[in-house]
């Protein structure tokens, strides 16, 4: 046991001093985000649904060519296209190739091709981008580009396995890929794309902002990680970190050891008059969504709940008189409830899933919602 405690702690002091040389993450926004919402924000097909639609003239975007324009200004190639071609290009999301391969989104300009193959979280495949310059160099001879594109997250380089031929006697000079970044070329295109439009349109692009910034910092922590562990592309190392980091993923199949930190972050930042009330573990029956019991320490009864479904929550069975109009409150099945978050006012913490925001946030003041819980 002693010996594995060591291997933890190497390993998360590994991690640690890698994360201390750059920033690499950013808190993620508490206000409504429709890709969130809908589960979308780490689906590569869905992202690139909408990455194809606003580079084509005739998408729903009603911005015309704009954004296809913006792009091909964005990688310093607008010079080679006249702007009837550019008016009159179109996109093809996974467009086949051979050996039954698809290309994530293909832009058509004249007699040009643009191929971008997009990575979020999947891996490499063996000969993939070795494969698709040799299919559009044949296909279109007199291609204006002659590159593919591979976006990432970071704007990471892609693996040998993916730029070399199949018998490894041939590889891809630079020359002929180009790495692109969703933090960088995305982003900036993104904003050059908010001065050109508002409305429903302009608010989807914010919240795709939101979703890449999250994206980036995800896939930043986890490339340190794996470097932490020495786990890359075509490399597999046993080590006592990657034997730590199992160990870990093992005993955490029940998100248990995020129960306990949320738990223990909760009874220590949870503020209120100590000696009017009191938090109490609840019992397995009562649990539900509920982490403490508020108890009256005047009458000895459980007056509260403080629980987490989504977001941090308090419920109560009725208010006092005099604050049972106050809007925050949300009066539903014979029970009123309302958020809990360290900003105040009805705010949303969501504490559901794993989160650096207890990290940064701490105080979390709650006597004032007790005083106005009726017992």
């Amino acid at each position: 046991m002693e010996e594995n405690t060591s291997k933890y702690e190497r390993l998360f002091q590994t991690i640690q001093e890698r994360m201390q040389h750059g920033p690499v993450r950013t808190e993620k926004s508490n206000t409504f985000n429709i890709f969130r919402v809908l589960g979308i924000a780490d689906k590569e097909v869905l992202l690139c649904r909408l990455l194809g639609d606003l580079l084509a003239p005739n998408g729903s975007h009603g911005l015309n060519e704009k954004p296809l324009l913006a792009f091909l200004e964005q990688l310093n190639i607008a010079d080679q296209f006249p702007l009837d071609a550019v008016k009159r290009a179109y996109t093809v999301l996974e467009e086949a190739v051979d050996g039954d391969r698809r290309a994530d989104i293909v832009i058509h300009i004249g007699d040009g091709v643009i191929p971008i193959e997009v990575k979020i979280w999947a891996g490499d495949q063996a000969s993939q981008l070795y494969d698709y310059y040799q299919y559009f160099a044949k296909v279109r001879p007199q291609n204006k580009t002659r590159k593919i594109y591979y976006l990432t997250p970071s704007g990471r380089a892609p693996s040998d396995i993916s730029i070399s031929s199949p018998d490894n006697h041939q590889r891809l000079s630079p020359g002929q890929y180009q790495c692109l970044s969703f933090r960088k070329d995305v982003s900036e295109w993104i904003n050059r794309l908010l001065g050109k439009c508002g409305g429903s349109l302009g608010e989807i692009l914010r919240q795709f902002q939101e979703v890449i910034n999250d994206m980036c910092s995800e896939d930043t922590i986890l490339r340190i990680i794996k470097e932490a562990v020495h786990l890359g592309e075509g490399h597999f190392e046993r080590n006592s970190s990657l034997e730590a980091l199992l160990l870990i993923l093992e005993a955490n199949k029940t998100n248990e050891l995020w129960r306990a930190i949320r738990k223990e972050y909760l009874r220590q930042n949870l503020q209120f008059d100590k000696t009017k009330y009191q938090l109490v573990d609840v019992s397995e029956e009562e649990k539900r969504h509920a982490i403490f019991a508020v108890r009256a320490v005047e009458t000895g009864k459980q007056i509260a709940w403080i629980c987490v479904d989504t977001n941090l929550y308090i419920v109560a069975n009725a208010l006092k008189p005099e604050y049972e109009n106050q809007p925050e409150w949300v009066k539903e099945n014979g029970s009123v409830w309302r958020y809990v978050s360290p900003r105040g006012g009805n705010e949303c913490f969501p504490l559901r899933n794993p989160t650096t925001s207890i990290i940064t946030e701490s105080t979390l003041e709650i006597g004032d919602l007790l005083d106005q819980i009726s017992f």
